[in-house]
């Protein structure tokens, strides 16, 4: 199983950042290998990086 790391259409729905994507989803006209090869599923997102700005106070 994997998540969807960028939004995505198929014919019969479309996939949002973090929704559940399986290759026996019907995902026409792509493949499954052809999203993982182009980064729109993946295992988890990356965590995102702490920010430069101001500390509180």
């Amino acid at each position: 199983m994997k998540t969807a790391l960028k939004p995505f259409n198929t014919r019969q729905r479309h996939f949002k950042d973090g929704d559940v994507v399986r290759p026996a989803d019907d995902l026409r006209p792509f493949t499954f290998a052809d999203l993982l090869a182009r980064g729109f599923v993946g295992d988890n997102k990356p965590e995102p990086k702490p920010s430069k700005g101001k500390a509180a106070g």
